[in-house]
Order: structure tokens, then C-alpha cells, then sequence
């Protein structure tokens, strides 16, 4: 902010230090200040910006609890770690990520990728854990009181606060209606920028960023599943070998190098599993020498590699190695998933 923009924004309070109200361009400007300028050490700070534009684009209300907003906090991160496995940073964890490892990522509940299927005790206990360790009275150092924080300096322009709530300003909350759509672009870029640094590898960032909900695109589409069956090597489970021809076997198509990785679904990366396999690997990496036989398919059905360019051998083998150094694992493959002799 220029010293004129400074005095300006100042000049909202009164002599005896009654509050007017800010302009729509004022808090224009303090927005991006916020995001542009403000220090952050986490991400915490572009997730409660998030919060308030996608609240004010839903809601009228003017006060909110901080278990309403530790409730996003959850559901934001927890799909950039369970989901998009995405680093914060190489050296600091964030409370709401160690506290998502800690609950979520032991026992059976590693197995559930969808937070609604997560029962409803366990999560509301994370929720409070959040509140705790992110809003308590104890942590009055981080995100409420330092959101408006820049160049050490700010004004309470959007909300109060106190120790149980915020109480957003009636025209901030107007100002965050309003413009949410640029405002959210806005925050999923200096989220971008922010972790990108610590995800040099990951494809997607930004898109990875700002879902929210599982929409459907990793199923193939009619072309691709009708591609597939043109391939010889799809008689067969890519995995296990077992007959793609049994009637007692369910025929799933699975993505070779993780959706939640590449987060889109190409014909070149599909192949034919069994649903034992499928369900088995998930979300993790079959064994390179697997990777070999996908090249081998690859090169003897050209049409499945044809938006990758000449390059294509080098640029699976990039992806493959880039989605184990992003800390996806290695398929550690069930003994009904092992390999079977082809009957002669």
C-alpha cells in the first residue's frame, strides 16, 4: 500500500476512534495486501481468506465460531494431504496437518479417502482438535489477529474477534459476496505460489489447490474404455494376469500412476485390473517393472501415446518418478494380487 493509500485507509476512523465504514475499493485494496504482502509461515492465512469469501458468497451471517471455520480447515487440508499427498513446506508441519496424520492415518481409517465417510464422532473430534491448536486462547499469536497483519502493521478491516468468534464487518461481508469469483482465483494463485516450491514435481497444484469435492472426472470416458478393449493385453488383469473373460471376475479400469497424482485421466496411463488388484493398489505404485510393461503396451498401440508427442517413453517414466519423490507409495501387492501362469 502507498503512504497516500495509507492515510487514506486511515482516515476511515474517527477522532475519538469510532469506525466508519471502509469503500468497496478500499478493501479491494486491503485484500490483496493481505494476500500479496502479508507474511505467512503457512498456509493458514490464504485457508481463512478462502473461508470468508466462500461463507460471504453462501451466508448472511455476520458472526461466525471458530468451529465453523476449523470445520474448512479440515475439509481444505485434508484434501491436499490424504488426497493430493501435497508438502506444506520441507521443514514446519502445520497443527492442522499433524492432526490429520495423527487421527486419520493409522488403523482402518488410512483406507478411507472421502472425509463424509469418515463417522461423524472421529471427524468432530478432529474439529475440536483444530479449534484447540489453531484458535484457542492459546494461539492468539497466529491466524485471527494476524490476518490483516502487513508490514507488521493492521486494522481489523474485515472482522473482530475475540477468543470464541469473528464478527465480520457488514461491508466486508458485501464486498466478499460480490467479488468472490476473482477473489478466489486471487487465493488459489498465492496458495499456488506458496507451495510450490516444496512441490516442484506435483502437476495440478493450483487445481489441486481448490477442489473440494470428487467430481466424477477420473472415470474413462465410452472412447477410452472402447480403446482399451482394442488392446490385446486387456483379456487379462494388468496386474494378476487372471482373465478379463471370467464371468466371476469384475473388470475395473485403473489408473497405472495415480489419479490423485496426475489428476486427469489419459488412455495412456488406463489399464484393465481385476478388482482385487484395483482396490488393493489404490492409490499407490505398482512396481516399476510394471511401468516397463506399460511401456511395451504403449509402443505397440501408438493412438494411446499420441497426445504425449515423440517423447513419450521419457515423459511416463517422469510422471512415474515424480509421483514416488511427491511421497506416493509403493504397491505392496497381496498375495490373491500376485502375478498367475498363463494357462497354454
Amino acid at each position: 500500500m502507498s503512504s497516500r493509500g495509507g492515510r487514506r485507509m486511515r482516515a476511515r476512523y474517527g477522532r475519538a476512534g469510532e469506525r466508519l465504514q471502509y469503500s468497496q475499493e478500499e478493501l479491494w485494496r486491503y485484500f490483496q495486501l493481505i494476500l500479496e504482502e502479508g507474511s505467512m509461515t503457512t498456509t493458514y492465512k490464504l485457508a481463512l481468506a478462502r473461508f470468508l469469501v466462500e461463507h460471504a458468497r453462501e451466508s448472511t451471517d455476520l458472526v461466525i465460531e471458530y468451529e465453523t471455520i476449523a470445520e474448512a480447515f479440515l475439509k481444505y487440508y485434508w484434501y491436499q494431504e490424504r488426497i493430493f499427498k501435497i508438502r506444506q513446506s520441507y521443514n514446519i508441519t502445520p497443527y492442522v496437518i499433524q492432526i490429520i496424520q495423527e487421527k486419520f492415518e493409522t488403523g482402518i481409517l488410512s483406507k478411507i479417502r472421502s472425509l463424509d465417510k469418515i463417522p461423524p464422532s472421529i471427524k468432530n473430534e478432529a474439529i475440536r482438535e483444530i479449534r484447540k491448536k489453531v484458535f484457542g486462547s492459546g494461539s492468539f499469536g497466529h491466524v485471527v489477529p494476524r490476518f490483516h497483519r502487513i508490514r507488521k502493521q493492521g486494522r481489523n478491516v474485515f472482522y473482530d474477534y475475540d477468543k470464541q468468534k469473528i464478527t465480520l464487518r457488514p461491508e466486508a461481508l458485501v464486498f466478499l459476496h460480490n467479488h468472490h469469483v476473482p477473489l478466489l482465483k486471487m487465493i488459489f494463485l498465492e496458495w499456488t505460489s506458496f507451495l510450490e516450491k516444496a512441490n516442484p514435481m506435483m502437476p495440478k497444484l493450483s487445481a489441486k489447490i481448490a477442489w473440494d469435492m470428487d467430481d466424477g472426472s477420473r472415470a474413462p470416458t465410452g472412447s477410452q474404455k472402447q480403446m482399451l478393449r482394442a488392446c490385446e493385453e486387456s483379456k487379462r488383469c494388468f496386474y494378476c494376469n487372471k482373465s478379463a473373460e471370467d464371468t466371476s471376475i469384475q473388470i475395473h479400469y485403473d489408473h497405472f500412476i495415480p489419479w490423485s497424482f496426475l489428476y486427469e485421466t489419459e488412455t495412456w496411463n488406463l489399464v484393465v485390473s481385476c478388482q482385487t488388484c484395483n482396490i488393493s493398489k489404490s492409490d499407490t505404485l505398482a512396481p516399476e517393472s510394471y511401468m516397463e510393461k506399460l511401456l511395451v503396451r504403449n509402443e505397440k498401440y501408438p493412438k494411446l501415446v499420441k497426445d504425449l508427442g515423440g517423447e513419450w517413453k521419457n515423459e511416463i517414466k517422469k510422471q512415474y518418478n515424480g509421483c514416488e519423490d511427491c511421497g506416493f507409495e509403493r504397491w505392496s501387492m497381496a498375495k490373491s494380487a500376485m502375478p498367475q501362469q498363463r494357462l497354454i
